[in-house]
């Protein structure tokens, strides 16, 4: 079995839109940069009503960094991910093919290839089409239910978890 698809810069955005809030060190630093950005507004306010402007740009600054790594860095570190990977691979577009063999999972990514054990899978998340295969090592493989080539989903979850066990 065969899940085929495109990476572009359009499905490395899409992905930093999907795993936004995942695992707990991403939402603990969440947690930890929404009360820092919290304090940081407040001290601001405090400053504007009592006229005490000497400590008014340091929380601007400490709150504008906040809302940043909330809510756009992920994009940005994400676009350098591409950029770079765009940049070795000498193509803005490349093909990502996973391959569901007798024994191993193949991943063919332009030149490079990996080979995983079904045996170091943890579990299968779903999502509408999107199918994360989390591993032991804290990694995902990332397929596509409409992108199978050969089979398809339903074959290769059924062949996944018989291989778990």
């Amino acid at each position: 079995m065969k899940n085929q698809y495109t990476v572009n810069k359009k499905l490395f955005m899409e992905w930093a839109k999907e795993y936004h809030l995942v695992g707990a060190r991403i939402i603990i630093s969440f947690v930890l940069f929404c009360l820092i950005g919290l304090i940081s507004l407040a001290r601001i306010l405090f400053s504007i009503v009592y006229n005490e402007y000497t400590l008014l740009f340091p929380y601007v600054a400490v709150f504008i960094l906040s809302v940043y790594y909330l809510f756009f860095s992920r994009f940005r570190v994400m676009s350098n991910r591409f950029k770079t990977l765009a940049r070795i691979y000498g193509v803005d577009e490349w093909i990502k093919t996973v391959e569901f063999g007798d024994d191993v999972i193949t991943i063919y990514d332009h030149n490079n290839i990996s080979v995983f054990q079904y045996s170091n899978i943890k579990k299968i998340k779903e999502k509408d089409n999107r199918v994360a295969i989390l591993l032991k090592t804290y990694a995902a493989i990332r397929v596509y239910k409409d992108k199978f080539i050969e089979g398809n989903w339903e074959e290769c979850k059924k062949k996944i978890e018989s291989m778990m066990k």
